[in-house]
């Protein structure tokens, strides 16, 4: 742990980070043979697949509806190979400054305002994501229930009124009814499920939820994908289906199915922990592992995407779900599967989510701490003065940082490529012009928030909640879906990692850097224009 200090105080844009942006050497934090590295190559792919694969395959089918058959599969090949060449760039970012999160990462590259920034938009794209699968398991749940009650009402009442008025107000009756309860098991799921599978404090933690998880997802892809394959056989004439957009309707359909596909490969905010926890943390590893996540994302999405369009074609609504009779009995299973996804899905969100949150919160209570004991010495020297104390007081003095320590940092050969050991500070001397021997060294202030399991427990507990209560706020998941991944989305998959890759390797030449400057550009673009698309949906 104490390599990444030793560069947060190389960092902040001195000429010693410079120097180690233009050169080749990868800064591997933690250390290769550090006891944290406990997760073997396949499980950290499989961590990276439970966090990317989730409630927004139900959307799937609605971009490639909006897209047609080739030229949804067009775009779902374009945007996994923009989001893999993304995920390289942050990662390999964070192996060349030996940056262990997204928010240091640019703060390395543009200073420490970005980090908060980065901070910010990845907890609400983190929140955002708890809401939307909360909304999910509520309308599974509310589904399941007005099922049941309507199967109830036809067996014990044959008989049906003439009164419009009658019926209206008792199917509204129902229909609340069915809500509240639908929001009180929701409540319960979250506090009884999600809530202890939350509490683990890092993704090798929830290695064991990861089967579950693809399992779930797994059982649903393969039921909307044996019905659509079905129905598609079976009834091909029947089926309103398209190759391409609608004509005029290109440039629309392009900025409506882009955000889905983008949002569905999103697992950014977690790369970094698995690259942190990943054995033999090799570059040929690291590729081998994206190569995996794209490449079986990919194939299910774009199988599920075309099954679900060919069952329902031009018709296809946001939840492909609701285009599925609830009495089938393999997509009933498929539904359960969904269920199971979402809530092993939620702690993999509350993770990066909570982490924000505590990190914030501590900053906050050491800046008050800090605060309280400078005010407290002012007020003791203060009070010496007034005594006519004639005692000297001996001056604290900081460290100074030598500006060549970073030159001189000893290399040593790890998988093929060169990387920088740090190595702990030294003890200072009184002839080291590097540093100077504090006198009488100042006191850490205590933080006011311990890093105790009562501040974890109430953090996921605050955001669970929080999550609980916008979800029943949320009309439908495809809101939540639009908003996010037309804009935070965008920013986090495509426009930041290109962003600060392009700052840290820009002095390799425009000509290697090219591809990585067209997608920032055109990530910009898609930003201002998805969102304007979204927007105008939602009216």
């Amino acid at each position: 742990m104490g390599v990444i200090h030793e560069f947060e105080l190389l960092g902040g844009g001195s000429s010693a980070s410079d120097n180690r942006r233009a050169s080749t050497m990868e800064y591997i934090v933690p250390a290769p043979g550090a006891a944290s590295r406990n997760t073997p190559l396949i499980p950290s792919a499989l961590v990276l697949l439970s966090t990317m694969v989730g409630g927004g395959m139900l959307t799937l089918p609605y971009a490639c509806c909006q897209m047609g058959l080739l030229g949804g599969m067009l775009l779902q090949l374009a945007s996994s190979v923009a989001a893999g060449y993304s995920l390289f760039m942050l990662v390999a970012s964070a192996r060349r400054t030996g940056a262990t999160t997204y928010g240091s990462v640019a703060a390395d590259a543009f200073g420490p305002e970005a980090a908060p920034v980065v901070t910010a938009l990845t907890f609400v794209l983190t929140f955002m994501c708890i809401t939307a699968y909360s909304v999910i398991l509520r309308d599974l749940i509310g589904s399941g229930i007005e099922f049941m009650r309507e199967n109830d009402r036809t067996t014990t009442d044959g008989t049906t009124t003439d009164d419009t008025a009658l019926a209206l107000a008792a199917a509204a009756a129902a229909e609340s009814a069915a809500s509240n309860s639908a929001n009180t098991v929701l409540l319960l799921l979250l506090l009884a499920v999600a809530f202890p599978l939350s509490l683990h404090k890092s993704l090798s933690g929830l290695r064991f939820v990861t089967p579950a998880s693809l399992g779930s997802m797994l059982l649903l892809a393969c039921a909307v994908t044996l019905r659509g394959s079905m129905h598609a056989y079976t009834q091909w004439e029947d089926i309103k289906w398209r190759l391409w957009p609608r004509d005029g309707m290109v440039l629309l359909g392009v900025l409506k199915a882009l955000p889905i596909y983008t949002l569905s490969y999103m697992c950014h905010f977690n790369a970094l922990s698995m690259h942190a926890e990943l054995t033999n943390p090799t570059r040929e590893r690291l590729k081998l592992v994206i190569a995996i996540v794209i490449a079986v994302s990919t194939t299910a999405y774009t199988l599920f995407g075309l099954a679900g369009y060919l069952w329902a074609g031009d018709d296809t609504q946001g939840d492909v779900l609701q285009n599925f009779p609830f009495d089938d009995p393999l997509v009933s299973l498929g539904r359960v599967g969904l269920g199971i996804g979402m809530l092993c899905n939620i702690p993999l969100m509350v993770l990066p989510a909570r982490d924000i949150l505590a990190d914030a919160l501590s900053s906050w209570s050491q800046r008050c701490s800090s605060a309280g004991a400078l005010t407290a010495g002012a007020h003791k020297e203060e009070a010496h003065l007034v005594e006519g104390s004639e005692e000297e007081e001996e001056g604290v003095q900081m460290q100074a940082r030598s500006k060549e320590k970073d030159a001189a940092l000893p290399l040593s050969s790890y998988g093929g490529t060169s990387h920088a050991t740090l190595p702990p500070p030294a003890a200072a001397s009184p002839a080291s012009g590097d540093y100077t021997q504090p006198l009488a060294p100042a006191p850490e202030p205590k933080p006011f928030l311990e890093d105790g399991w009562l501040t974890h427990g109430g953090l996921t507990l605050l955001i669970l909640l929080g999550a609980f209560c916008a979800a029943t706020a949320c009309p439908g998941v495809e809101v939540v879906w639009g908003l996010c991944g037309s804009s935070v989305g965008i920013l986090l998959a495509l426009t930041f990692p290109s962003a600060i890759y392009l700052k840290l390797r820009f002095h390799k030449g425009f000509k290697k850097m090219a591809s990585t400057a067209v997608l920032l550009v055109t990530s910009l673009a898609l930003l201002v224009a998805c969102s304007w698309a979204s927007m105008v949906a939602s009216n």
